[in-house]
């Protein structure tokens, strides 16, 4: 009995060990990453976060990505909880105050009038691409302008954001200064035209220091496909002006924007997130009949149950050092068919491609590429196949796909050339 109870006391210190020693839950904070972590947990793998993880109040933790940030905001801009927290101060809250926070800066931030929001975005989060704008929800950042008072400082009493043309699937645009602080939501004011949204400010919310360039930044808050949101419209901001009262004067101001950034996006109900090669970055070459010579992966998100990714057409590049390349057919997972397609001197394409390989999902799509391969002679030969083209909301790239009301001919991806490069196949 006397060597019972310090055996018990042993187990009990090792077993508050373990518990210690269990790995903290990490939720999923995007759509690929919870993919991505169900076929590792299928396949009896471990993920680097639990897709079936949804911390309560007391469990948020600091967001760890920008992606996961912006995620969070969005969350808090519809009065939900976030899965994680976007800002650092926000993680020395009690589970009570985190819930005030978050609903006290949502009511502040959707107000027309808003005179001191609390939500933030990240500073550091302001990279101006052209991109496409899911249906029914808030932009990444649309529009950076410079505003600069010459004669003296101003108190602002309104920002007027006209876009290029009228777009009512534009509900609203959010406004931020140049410190991230989200000054309020600019609304569409028919009385100017319909084009135009205003965010009217009450005094002291907002001042633009004497001869001292201030930012302004814009992100869109998109209706939903389902309330009347329309994919395929373009959006793009025309200008910035303020309007405000001199400090020392009073005098009534109107200043335009001195410095623009203002790129042209696309509406759409759905879009291709990422496209990566799933095999080794090089290769062996093999010569023979209907060897893979490249395979790509897709991963696409959808923001309505009849919304769609469909590819039609895809335009692959191709390298060659000594070698033929002849018959190249392109397959998928999920079906044994395969589909031809031509080749050129520096091109594969695979026009008219069928549902069986074009439909993607929320989801993982892998796209294989076979081919006759021959060796024309010398010491060395290489083969690669690459998509090379994103395109631009005005130039076309390599891939035409569908979100199932309009056709687009661009993957607007976060990088910059390139979509994705194939493996090199050598010797």
């Amino acid at each position: 009995m006397k060597f019972l109870i310090p055996l018990i006391l042993i187990g009990g210190l090792l077993a508050s060990q373990m518990v210690l020693a269990a790995p903290e839950r990490v939720p999923c904070f995007t759509s690929i990453e919870r993919i991505q972590a169900e076929r590792l947990v299928e396949n009896g793998r471990t993920a680097q976060c639990d897709p079936t993880f949804v911390p309560s109040q007391g469990e948020l933790r600091l967001c760890p990505h920008s992606r996961a940030r912006s995620i969070a905001r969005r969350a808090i801009r519809k009065d939900r909880l976030p899965l994680c927290l976007p800002t650092a101060s926000a993680t020395k809250e009690s589970s009570s105050s985190v819930s005030s926070s978050l609903s006290s800066s949502t009511s502040s931030s959707v107000s027309s009038s808003s005179s001191s929001a609390s939500a933030t975005i990240d500073t550091r989060d302001t990279e101006l691409r052209s991109q496409l704008l899911l249906l029914g929800e808030v932009s990444p950042i649309i529009g950076a302008a410079t505003i600069f008072s010459n004669d003296e400082a101003l108190n602002v009493r309104t920002v007027t954001i006209p876009l290029t043309n009228a777009v009512p699937t534009v509900q609203s645009l959010l406004v931020y200064d140049d410190q991230g602080r989200l000054l309020g939501r600019a609304v569409q004011t028919p009385s100017i035209s319909d084009k135009h949204y205003v965010l009217t400010l009450t005094p002291g919310t907002y001042s633009v220091p004497r001869r001292e360039n201030r930012g302004v930044y814009t992100r869109a808050e998109l209706l939903s496909f389902t309330t009347g949101g329309q994919s395929g419209t373009d959006i793009q901001i025309a200008s910035v002006t303020i309007a405000g009262t001199g400090e020392w004067t009073s005098r009534n101001y109107s200043v335009q924007s001195t410095t623009n950034t203002f790129p042209r996006f696309r509406s759409a109900r759905s879009a291709i997130m990422s496209v990566t090669n799933p095999l080794s970055i090089a290769a062996p070459l093999t010569p023979g009949l209907q060897q893979v010579i490249g395979a790509f992966r897709f991963a696409a998100r959808t923001t309505d149950s009849q919304a769609k990714v469909e590819l039609s057409s895809i335009q692959f590049s191709l390298s060659t050092n000594n070698v033929s390349l002849m018959n190249v057919r392109l397959g998928a997972d999920g079906t044994t068919d395969r589909v031809d397609c031509s080749v050129g001197a520096s091109t594969v394409t695979c026009n008219s491609l069928p549902l069986s390989h074009g439909t993607l999902t929320d989801a993982f799509r892998t796209l294989t590429l076979y081919g006759d391969v021959t060796v024309t002679g010398g010491t060395s030969a290489g083969l690669q196949l690459s998509l090379n083209e994103q395109g631009t909301a005005t130039s076309a790239g390599a891939i035409t796909w569908t979100d199932g009301t309009t056709t687009f001919t661009w993957v607007p991806l976060v990088g910059v050339g390139g979509v994705a490069n194939g493996t090199y196949y050598s010797y």
